[in-house]
């Protein structure tokens, strides 16, 4: 039977394989324009898509109880250290192999509590957080001011990064930019906590967005031409160090998870669930299989492109997820 479901885990399976293009350089064997379309540009919305959803249903949930959300951790923390005992050994045994057992130590401790313990896993101490952060807030009932400073953060952000150019010639934030810790400290204030909290603004302004459904389609596309126009400003003007946040990025996020939280499609129960599960095994376990392919093809000597990476690391994680997730089902029925 099939209900109405909405998007939004259609959109994190789509979030999920635009992760595992930026970690192959999808078409940097075609063509060098396209690729940065790709892996530089459309893929900048996998992430922010990731934090807007978990903000969302988070904030949501604080509506109801401000207790502090110790099983919601737990749930985060048990996934994230299981993974770790996968990426961590490997990084010591093949890429660190060199450091002291001093120097392993504080790798492990870094990695595992700042940085993550791979290189997309620093989304779960960003993650981590922006719970607690936004949960300090609600307690003293003061998520409206971290909302609103939180616009004012992310524009220093973006000055950082798409706008490196001018934001490096202001007094005070030249010298945060310059930091070589800047690179984590952007990705935990400056755009994992903005857009972890754009889920205050979904849910206290909700029902005027659903006043606005039949004119959301209109406003995406409005949005989407800005976010392409300042994306072609940045690259033309040579202003940018990176553009992994954006000015436009913060509405044009807004604007897809609104669109996909509202508006609903016929989908099976099961169907719904097997995007979920496999936009998180996506993107827990892509660089493994990575590393797995592009190994297997150095042993048979043969050169594994980026486009070819992309596909066959993309082809068996979905292969993979689809048999896992029958047989789940068939225990579950059992």
């Amino acid at each position: 039977m099939k209900n109405q479901t909405n998007l939004i885990n259609i959109f994190k399976f789509f979030s999920a394989l635009l992760v595992v293009s930026i970690h192959t350089r999808l078409f940097e064997d075609v063509n060098s324009t396209l690729s940065l379309v790709f892996t530089k540009v459309i893929s900048d919305i996998a992430i922010p898509f990731f934090l807007i959803v978990s903000g969302y249903f988070y904030i949501k949930s604080l509506n109801t109880s401000k207790k502090f959300p110790l099983a919601y951790l737990k749930k985060i923390l048990i996934i994230y250290s299981l993974w770790s005992l996968i990426y961590i050994p490997y990084q010591l045994i093949f890429v660190n192999y060199n450091l002291s057992i001093f120097e392993k130590i504080k790798f492990v401790l870094s990695n595992y509590f700042i940085y993550g313990s791979m290189y997309h896993f620093w989304y779960f101490p960003a993650l981590v957080i922006c719970i607690l952060t936004t949960w300090g807030f609600a307690k003293i009932n003061k998520l409206n001011i971290a909302a609103i400073a939180s616009i004012v953060i992310y524009i220093i952000g973006v000055l950082g990064c798409s706008y490196y150019s001018i934001g490096s010639k202001i007094p005070f934030l030249n010298i945060l930019y310059s930091s070589s810790q800047f690179t984590h400290i952007r990705r935990i204030f400056f755009m994992s906590l903005p857009f972890f909290l754009i889920g205050y603004f979904i849910n206290k302004y909700f029902e005027k967005l659903v006043k606005l459904k039949d004119a959301l389609w209109k406003i995406g596309i409005v949005i989407l031409f800005l976010f392409a126009f300042e994306m072609i400003l940045v690259f033309s003007l040579n202003l940018q160090i990176n553009v992994i946040i954006t000015f436009m990025l913060y509405p044009l996020g807004t604007v897809i998870f609104v669109i996909c939280l509202l508006f609903n499609i016929q989908m099976y129960k099961e169907t719904d669930m097997f995007f979920r599960k496999t936009s998180n095994i996506t993107y827990y376990s892509h660089p493994l299989i990575i590393i797995l392919i592009t190994t297997l093809g150095n042993i048979i000597g043969f050169k594994v492109s980026p486009t070819i990476l992309f596909v066959l690391t993309c082809g068996f994680l979905i292969i993979f997820s689809a048999v896992y997730f029958k047989i789940s089902l068939r225990i579950n029925k059992q």
